[in-house]
């Protein structure tokens, strides 16, 4: 879905209570070339506003958005990042993306190599923990391993993932949320 970005589209500094310490750290990060960015907290914290604000303040710097909710297979994230590029107009990407003899790993590679290394791109993935299981693995192996390879991949490129979750993310640092009294 489009939620965080639809309720991003207007938002104001005003409109934003609290927090500032964090976003501020957030868009450190950001600034430093950080591929992954996981924001931590219990239901109810304020991740979803928080990722809100970061996409408004993304949105400023002309980044292009790709936006997911809870549970996520590679190919429906690979699905949003070719419309992204064919838009785009990157050649190729339609030839790439139907060509039913290409595995998905190349797709992948491909899809991060000739559009989100060059492009502005932020993937947005809240409640990502619903892609865990009750020990905090994952429930599919190759999501993780696709967001493990686009983390490295992305590294001090412009585009980047913003993750919100309750859970501890296996491979990534996140940066916690407390909920606001």
């Amino acid at each position: 879905t489009y939620m965080i970005l639809e309720q991003s589209a207007g938002l104001t500094d005003n409109e934003f209570i609290g927090r500032n310490e964090i976003l501020n750290e957030i868009n450190k990060q950001i600034d430093e070339g950080a591929s992954a960015i996981v924001i931590k907290g219990v239901g109810g914290s304020g991740k979803t506003a928080l990722l809100r604000r970061v996409a408004a303040t993304m949105k400023k710097k002309q980044f292009a958005f790709i936006d997911c909710d809870g549970q996520v297979v590679p190919e429906t994230l690979l699905e949003q990042i070719f419309r992204k590029a064919f838009k785009k107009g990157v050649e190729e990407a339609a030839k790439i993306y139907y060509d039913i003899r290409m595995p998905l790993g190349g797709k992948i590679q491909w899809f991060t190599e000739h559009y989100l290394q060059k492009e502005k791109v932020m993937i947005l993935l809240d409640d990502f923990h619903l892609n865990l299981d009750n020990e905090g693995k994952f429930k599919n192996e190759r999501v993780k391993e696709f967001i493990i390879y686009l983390k490295d991949a992305l590294n001090e490129k412009d585009s980047l993932m913003v993750l919100g979750t309750e859970a501890d993310i296996p491979g990534f640092e996140s940066v916690w949320l407390t909920p606001l009294e």
